[in-house]
């Protein structure tokens, strides 16, 4: 598990976040997984 601070950002008509590449590496996540997000 890892933690970050991110910021919310328009996308389309939603929102969302973006992943840094870095914990993409470290969870080796790719397109498709999902993810628990705590706010």
């Amino acid at each position: 598990m890892s933690r970050i601070r991110a910021r919310v950002r328009r996308w389309g008509s939603s929102l969302g976040i973006v992943v840094p590449s870095e914990v993409v590496k470290e969870l080796q996540l790719k397109a498709g997984d999902e993810a628990i997000v705590e706010i």
